[in-house]
């Protein structure tokens, strides 16, 4: 009993140590490694006059990246998770940072309302851009089609609650960088952000406000 409490404590430990490398930045993981990836520097997109951002996170649930995303700014311009609306803003993505594991971007699936929604609340449609490594919808309508009251998605997974949302993510380059969704519960450990241009003196972020800097170590959802 004394060696198996030596070795709990230990392995506690372990897994403790892990979780704070993470969490501050100081572990390169040797199931993600960066690789050829640009992280963690905002690069500007011309056709679209859009900064572009490989943010590193420790292991994050999507709607946790919604949040970080949209405390971050750059030049002015408020973050948000990546609106990748065009094959040419996909290939920017792809070629500029070559992300090297599952990276969040700004959409996701609400299970109740059986849409998917970008992360400016907009609802995606059929008809607009997309790069699923699965077909998402093949009832051909932007609903996701209701089968006994409850959303079934092409996936062939099932939303056991209607109050979830599932995040949507690119896989890694060399997994394909396509999209793919999953449940809730899914950790990442990448998410692009984009710096859109300001449209508005509303838009503007306030010197005064407390702002999350564009470089450096991305703080932690909870």
């Amino acid at each position: 009993m004394r060696m198996a409490g030596t070795r709990f404590g230990r392995e506690l430990a372990l897994v403790g140590a892990l979780q704070l490398a993470l969490a501050t930045g100081a572990l390169a993981s040797a199931e993600h490694p960066e690789g050829n990836e640009v992280r963690d520097r905002p690069i500007l997109f011309e056709q679209n006059d859009t900064y572009y951002e490989l943010v590193t996170l420790p292991p994050t649930f999507h709607y946790q990246a919604l949040r970080l995303a949209s405390k971050r700014t750059y030049k002015d311009r408020r973050g948000r998770l990546a609106i990748v609306d065009s094959k040419e803003v996909n290939d920017f993505l792809r070629d500029t940072f070559k992300p090297s594991t599952l990276t969040w971007i700004g959409l996701r699936y609400w299970c109740g309302r059986g849409r998917l929604e970008r992360s400016d609340g907009s609802v995606q449609k059929l008809s607009q851009y997309s790069n699923w490594a699965t077909p998402w919808n093949t009832s051909g309508s932007d609903r996701i089609q209701v089968v006994d009251g409850k959303p079934r998605p092409p996936l062939r997974l099932t939303c056991y609650d209607k109050t979830q949302a599932w995040g949507v993510h690119y896989w890694s380059l060399a997994d394909g960088f396509q999209w793919n969704a999953n449940g809730w519960l899914k950790h990442g450990w990448l998410m692009f952000v984009e710096y859109p241009p300001i449209e508005s003196k509303d838009e503007k972020v306030s010197h005064s406000e407390n702002k999350a800097p564009a470089k450096g170590a991305a703080e932690s959802g909870s």
